[in-house]
């Protein structure tokens, strides 16, 4: 029982290090409240960057890093051959805790490249631009809370240890945001990051590159495994919902 608890504990430690490291990336995309974000960083901070060729080349290979992690460590292949060194009961914490070693290095060595590729300078669209990405904030967060934030940042197994209670089933929500779309937390993520009244060059490489891996990445990685893992039940769930955008259903799908 100590140890659960001891377990529980570092495992809480973990997920709020997960869920201040999310909170970051919003306000690093965003460029909002933190010091460090994808056009600006203060002159104290001189970032050393990975690369020495340019600033292009190194935020594509910090951006590439962390697609590379997250691409790998969730497949059940993967898993198979890390469970020898790291144990399933830890698996969690240590996805954890490499994610957010991967976004503390993004946001230190990233390199703004501050060339403007369009910005809106009409107050009014300036106001309606920011009131829909607190919006879009707002939707990422209500469809994150409709799935288990427990088991995202790590803490469920260790909950339920403690707690002596038997890890429930995955299961299918097809209800709220996940009956317009089979992902919407991936659409306001992608919504974020183009959503704003100022692109820069560095943002437009930001931008293009997380929109390519989540749609490349949801289509032949999560999908695959989300029909191996609730079978008949979310092919179904394909052929009703879209992927990422909404839209009405037909008369001949209402009707089934």
């Amino acid at each position: 029982m100590f140890l659960d608890l001891l377990h529980l504990a570092a495992a809480l430690v973990v997920g709020l290090f997960g869920l201040a490291a999310n909170l970051y990336l919003g306000g690093f995309i965003a460029d909002v409240i933190v010091p460090l974000s994808v056009d600006r960083h203060p002159q104290w901070h001189q970032p050393p960057g990975l690369s020495v060729l340019n600033p292009f080349l190194n935020n594509l290979l910090l951006l590439s890093a962390f697609g590379i992690h997250h691409s790998l460590m969730p497949r059940d292949s993967v898993k198979a051959v890390l469970h020898y060194i790291i144990p399933q009961r830890i698996y969690r914490q240590v996805y954890v805790i490499m994610v957010c070693s991967i976004l503390a290095l993004l946001v230190y060595c990233w390199q703004p490249i501050p060339s403007i590729v369009w910005e809106v300078k009409n107050p009014i669209l300036h106001v309606i631009i920011q009131s829909l990405a607190v919006v879009d904030f707002l939707l990422l967060n209500l469809a994150l809370l409709w799935l288990n934030p427990l088991q995202l940042l790590g803490i469920g197994d260790s909950l339920n240890r403690v707690l002596k209670r038997e890890p429930g089933q995955a299961q299918l929500v097809t209800t709220g945001l996940y009956g317009l779309a089979r992902h919407p937390v991936y659409t306001c993520l992608i919504a974020s990051l183009w959503i704003t009244p100022k692109m820069t060059v560095g943002r437009l490489l930001m931008s293009s590159v997380f929109t390519f891996y989540i749609v490349y990445a949801t289509i032949y990685y999560e999908e695959p495994d989300l029909v191996k893992c609730l079978g008949p039940s979310y092919k179904k769930y394909m052929q009703d919902t879209p992927r990422f955008i909404p839209w009405p259903k037909s008369k001949e799908t209402k009707n089934e």
